[in-house]
């Protein structure tokens, strides 16, 4: 396994350091890519699970807090239903899955 990596870091190295100008596009993009700030992390996740008896209404509370939706006449859910909320308390983020 380490022999194929350094065979493939060989290929790449000589790629790279054979010509610029086949060379900077790629470079290029590599670091317009890293210039992208991704979203900030959360500084807590917390996983919530709701369980209840069927028909009580588990899905609809969690697509209203989720989603803000309501429907009245919503299928049963069979098997996990699975969101994803951030919400920011007193300036920090906390990732909630439920």
């Amino acid at each position: 396994m380490d022999s194929r990596y350094e065979i493939q870091r060989r290929r790449g190295g000589g790629g790279i350091s054979g010509g610029s100008a086949g060379g900077s596009p790629a470079l290029t993009g590599a670091q317009s890519r890293r210039r992208k700030m991704p979203p900030r992390p959360a500084d807590f996740k917390l996983q919530i699970i709701i369980i209840g008896s069927r028909g009580v209404g588990k899905t609809s509370l969690m697509e209203r807090f989720t989603d803000d939706t309501f429907c009245e006449a919503c299928k049963s859910t069979v098997g996990v239903d699975f969101k994803i909320k951030t919400v920011e308390l007193r300036g920090k983020k906390i990732r909630l899955q439920i």
